[in-house]
C-alpha cells in the first residue's frame, strides 16, 4: 500500500510517496549527473514491508531528475 504525505508525516517511516524524505542527519540532497540540478523526491520504501527480513528495517528513497535534459 503506497500513501501520499500529508503535513506532519515526514517523520513517520512508512511506505509512501510525495512529502519530504526521511532522512538521516548529514544527508546530502542528490543531484542529476546529467544536469547538476537538485532531484525530485519520489518515494520512500520501507524495507521490511518489500524485502527479505534480514535486511532489516531502513527505509529505500527514490529520486528522479525532473529537468529537461536530465
Amino acid at each position: 500500500l503506497m500513501i501520499y504525505a500529508k503535513p506532519g508525516q515526514e517523520a513517520v517511516a512508512h511506505t509512501r510517496t510525495g512529502g519530504r524524505p526521511m532522512t538521516p542527519r548529514g544527508f546530502a540532497w542528490p543531484v542529476c549527473r546529467g544536469c547538476e540540478g537538485n532531484m525530485m523526491f519520489i518515494a520512500q520504501l520501507r524495507l521490511a514491508d518489500v524485502a527479505d527480513p534480514e535486511l532489516g528495517d531502513g527505509l529505500l528513497l527514490a529520486f528522479m531528475c525532473q529537468n529537461d535534459p536530465g
